[in-house]
C-alpha cells in the first residue's frame, strides 16, 4: 500500500516529471531505491516473523536470554543487495541510501532480538546478523553494480570508451579549466 501511494505520489511529482522527460537518470535511481527499500521492509516482516515462530514452535515466551536462531540466507535481504547495486549501477548517488539502510536494517535487527527476549546477547546482533547483512547488501550490490558495467569494459565500442585516444590533445588539466 505504501509502495504504491509512493509511486502515485512520484507521478505528481513535477521534478521527477522533468527529469523523465529530459532522460536524466534520476528516476531509475528512484525506482530501484524504492525498491530495495521495500524489500528491506518486507525483509523486517519476514525476519520478526521466523524468530515468532521459532518461538511458537518450542512454545517459550521469549528467547529468555539466548541469542535465538542465526537467519543467514535471507531473500529478501539479497532482493534488496541486487536493487541497491542497479541503484549504484545507475548513479553513485544511490551509496549514500545504501549506507544509510544497511545501518537501518542492521538496527531491525537488533530490536527484533531486544523485543524477542535476546537480553544481553542482543548485541551479538552486530556480528552475527551484520556480517551477513554487509554481505548480502553491501558486497552484493558491489558485484552487481560492476555486472552492470561489464558489458561496457568487456567491448571497445562502448560509449565514449575511445575517448582518450580520439582527443589526444586534451589533457586533464585542459579539462579542468
Amino acid at each position: 500500500m505504501i509502495g504504491g501511494l509512493a509511486g502515485i505520489l512520484l507521478t505528481f511529482d513535477g521534478l521527477e516529471f522533468v527529469m523523465s522527460r529530459t532522460a536524466l537518470l534520476d528516476v531509475f535511481m528512484a525506482f530501484f531505491l524504492v525498491t530495495a527499500v521495500a524489500c528491506l521492509v518486507a525483509d523486517r516482516e519476514w525476519f520478526r516473523n521466523r524468530l515468532a515462530g521459532y518461538l511458537e514452535r518450542r512454545e517459550i515466551a521469549d528467547l529468555g536470554g539466548r541469542f535465538g536462531p542465526a537467519l543467514i540466507l535471507r531473500p529478501w535481504r539479497i532482493a534488496s543487495g541486487i536493487s541497491f547495486g542497479l541503484a549504484l549501477g545507475t548513479k553513485w548517488n544511490a551509496l549514500f541510501a545504501l549506507a544509510a539502510f544497511a545501518l537501518l536494517a542492521l538496527a531491525w535487527d537488533i530490536g527484533a532480538r531486544r523485543l524477542a527476549g535476546a537480553g544481553s546477547r542482543t548485541k551479538l546482533a552486530i556480528l552475527r546478523d551484520g556480517i551477513p547483512a554487509f554481505f548480502s547488501l553491501v558486497v552484493l550490490s558491489l558485484v552487481v553494480y560492476a555486472g552492470t558495467w561489464a558489458s561496457w569494459f568487456a567491448t571497445s565500442g562502448g560509449y565514449d570508451r575511445q575517448w582518450g585516444a580520439e582527443h589526444p590533445e586534451s589533457s586533464t588539466r585542459e579539462a579542468a579549466r
